[in-house]
């Protein structure tokens, strides 16, 4: 696993489907190793996630979400927020394009970078509309909600609002077998968070905030673009028409081409 990821995965906050984090926890590790082993490289280029049909550009965002994602994240599917809000730009430069589709398959992914991307889809100088034939749920959620109008076919899956921090306590485990470790830290926080011991209740209240502070703001981005029911702020997530009755999305249409033909 390369050590961005290691990053992400152990100290930010993920606006994120839980169930999926540890899948992709699992997968990541899998396919680093996998990387390893035959040798795979890359590179940092951008992805290639801009096509156009007529006057409407189609912006994909599809997997795991992320704030200035390497290679091998790319390769296992993750979409950076840079790439996204770099072909907003495009877009937005190109007179051939009258309207933009942010088209969406993505559980979520880590909370940096969600609300600058966010505050660019809401600003854009071209209409958004955000769709759904998957999933759109956290962080993508919090990107899809700022557009002009947001679409998702009947089977799709919407929502899941909620930010989530995971921290592992190693303590009583490396007791039992006798291991103690000792960290030389100048700094009365530099050793918070480290796994090998047991976290106070000051660390736990620290980061709980974090979590408290990515959530509000999560909150408070949606709400300044829509008006659903209070109930999708508990981290349910809801089949396409349920997504309609709380507010969460404009209507249901049976394609992105449907969607599309709309607004050539």
């Amino acid at each position: 696993m390369t050590p961005s990821l290691q990053n992400r995965l152990q100290n930010q906050v993920w606006d994120i489907t839980p169930s999926y984090l540890d899948t992709f926890l699992d997968s990541a590790r899998e396919a680093s190793n996998l990387a390893s082993i035959v040798g795979v490289q890359g590179d940092n280029s951008k992805s290639d996630i801009m096509s156009q049909v007529g006057s409407v550009a189609i912006i994909e965002a599809n997997g795991v979400t992320g704030k200035r994602v390497d290679w091998l994240e790319k390769l296992m599917g993750m979409v950076d927020y840079d790439d996204i809000t770099d072909a907003i730009a495009i877009a937005e430069g190109d007179d051939s394009v009258e309207s933009i589709v942010l088209s969406f398959d993505s559980p979520g992914g880590s909370h940096t970078g969600t609300q600058e991307a966010a505050d660019v889809i809401r600003n854009s100088s071209k209409p958004i509309y955000a769709f759904t034939d998957g999933m759109m749920a956290s962080a993508a959620y919090y990107l899809g909600s700022q557009a002009k109008a947001v679409y998702a076919s009947p089977t799709a899956l919407v929502g899941s609002i909620g930010s989530i921090l995971v921290r592992q306590d190693n303590s009583s485990y490396l007791e039992n077998l006798g291991v103690k470790i000792t960290a030389f830290a100048k700094g009365k926080h530099k050793a918070d968070g480290r796994s090998f011991k047991a976290m106070s209740k000051e660390e736990s209240e620290t980061l709980d905030s974090f979590v408290g502070k990515a959530y509000d703001d999560f909150k408070s981005t949606v709400l300044r673009s829509r008006a659903p029911s209070n109930e999708v702020f508990d981290s349910k997530i809801y089949h396409a028409n349920d997504a309609v009755g709380v507010g969460l999305i404009d209507g249901v249409v049976n394609s992105r081409s449907e969607l599309i033909s709309f607004l050539v």
